[in-house]
This record gives C-alpha cells, structure tokens and sequence, in this order.
C-alpha cells in the first residue's frame, strides 16, 4: 500500500487513507530568447532550475476527529515523500 510522509508523519500516522496523487510529467524550465544584432538565428538560454508545479494529493479521512489533526499536519512547509520513491523529496 502507498503511502506518503510529509514532515516525517505518514498520512497512516493521523488516520488519512491515501486515495490518488496526480503529479505532472515534467515541470516546464524558463528560457529566454536573445536576439544579436547581425544574427541569423536568435540564441536561446535555458535556465536549470525549473518552476514550480502542483501535486495534487488526494486523501480520505477515516475518523471525523482526526478532520484538526491532518489539517495541522499539513499546514506551513515541509517535505514530501512517497512511499514508491523514498530516495526523492519534494520541497511544499
């Protein structure tokens, strides 16, 4: 069974199920088109850093009382493992 840790907590820690993550393929990098005077072609710059993307994470809490317990694991920034990844982290 998958499941994710954000800040070190399971979503099995605070009683939430996980049910789908959505992640897309690939985030798109910025560049910058530089036109040369005398130029044929302009240059293209592609910058290594990529911007930034949502992953939708979608989970089922399973008790009522947990409803404050998985909002508060969740709240502020942290990091994002998923179980069928463990040697990736993403910075939320």
């Amino acid at each position: 069974m998958m499941y994710i840790t954000y800040n070190g907590i399971t979503n099995t820690d605070v009683g939430a199920e996980l049910v789908e993550i959505d992640i897309p393929a690939r985030a798109e990098r910025e560049n910058e088109t530089i036109t040369i005077p005398g130029r044929v072609s302009p240059l293209l710059r592609i910058y290594p850093q990529r911007d930034a993307y949502s992953i939708t994470v979608t989970l089922r809490i399973l008790y009522n009382e947990d409803l404050s317990t998985v909002y508060n694991w969740l709240s502020g920034s942290g990091r994002l493992v998923f179980s069928d990844t463990p040697d990736r982290y993403y910075n939320v």
